[in-house]
């Protein structure tokens, strides 16, 4: 829309802030009618049986982990026995909402490859207070990391790049909210403390989403540089990237911005819904690296090589996500929902 230009990336001649829609394809009468019977008829009610089932799902989740909550002996065991519940509960919601089959992929930047060091690297998995940098198109991307590891997701301050902390369903409501400028300095930490929080009480991985909100999923935003600051450097998390994509001909579960009930329910009439989730190759992943002969293990050169890591995840993250970046970034786009909510009440 010529009225949202000013959000359009002038180099990409991408608008990441609007929802997709589908092509307007020529349709004739019955298939138009047909659409209506599947849509606006099968699909609500579709939608309606599913929503009542994962409403159900979620009751007795919240339920069993408050009663959980008094009973387990010790946080960590409560943690633990809380990352096998959330891990069913989201994967049974994603299979629910027609997410039946999550499409794998392992990408791999170099073409040359020591086997024997390999083996090893491929075999590492995200544990408690690893980090996972990944693309960020839609709440449905948290559901996916909470089926996985139920990890510790986090807000971060477009400024000081300190960040808050979230778990759980938290975290989807996040998702859907407004991109957030500036922290409560209250809430604010760095993430070299949340990922030790995370290892020493198995809270699960970090997953971080660098772009600090939501796009249709067209292009990358700006990343912010989260190890400028030299308090997110945590020299014993191990760094993985991933990136989420939604092919969709037709309803995108895409979430950019919009009511999100609507949205759910929406994608809730769809039968089918796709989702492909691409890991970069763990050794083909960023990596801190340390001075052997320094007595204190710090960082070699943090000046220069933690600036290279915030470079290097950007290029890895687009090289395997296959998207363009724009020169947008999450402060733009509370600009422009700013923009658009002052337009829409012109409008009543």
């Amino acid at each position: 829309m010529e009225k949202y230009s000013k959000w359009r990336d002038f180099g990409t001649g991408i608008q990441p802030f609007l929802p997709l829609t589908p092509p307007n394809i020529r349709k004739t009468a019955v298939n138009k009618i047909k659409d209506l019977i599947v849509v606006y008829f099968a699909g609500v009610a579709f939608s309606i049986t599913r929503l009542l089932i994962i409403s159900a799902i979620f009751s007795l989740d919240i339920a069993f982990l408050n009663l959980l909550y008094f009973l387990a002996p010790t946080k960590y065991i409560f943690n633990s026995i809380q990352t096998a519940i959330r891990r069913v509960t989201a994967s049974l919601v994603l299979f629910i909402s027609g997410f039946y089959q999550i499409t794998q992929n392992v990408y791999s930047v170099k073409k040359i490859k020591q086997s024997k060091h390999k083996a090893v690297e491929k075999s590492k998995v995200p544990k408690s207070g690893d980090l996972i940098l990944s693309n960020h198109s839609s709440y449905i991307d948290v559901l996916y990391f909470i089926s996985k590891y139920n990890p510790v997701f986090v807000e971060i301050d477009n400024a000081t790049l300190y960040m808050k902390p979230l778990k759980g369903w938290s975290a989807i409501a996040s998702s859907c909210s407004k991109p957030t400028a500036l922290l409560n300095a209250k809430h604010a930490q760095s993430l070299k403390s949340i990922c030790e929080e995370a290892r020493n009480y198995n809270l699960g991985p970090v997953v971080i989403f660098p772009e600090n909100t939501t796009t249709n999923g067209q292009a990358l935003l700006q990343l912010l540089p989260i190890f400028s600051n030299f308090e997110n450097i945590d020299e014993k998390s191990n760094i993985f990237i991933t990136s989420i994509k939604y092919p969709s001909k037709e309803f995108s579960p895409t979430f950019p911005m919009g009511n999100p009930f609507s949205h759910f329910f929406w994608l809730n009439s769809r039968f089918y819904n796709q989702i492909i989730v691409t890991n970069v190759d763990a050794a083909d992943c960023p990596k801190f690296f340390y001075d052997s002969s320094s007595k204190s293990g710090n960082a070699v050169s943090p000046a220069l090589d933690n600036i290279n890591i915030d470079k290097e995840i950007n290029s890895t993250l687009i090289s395997c996500s296959k998207l363009r970046q724009t020169k947008l970034t999450a402060l733009d786009k509370l600009e422009f929902l700013n923009y658009y909510q002052n337009k829409s009440k012109q409008y009543k």
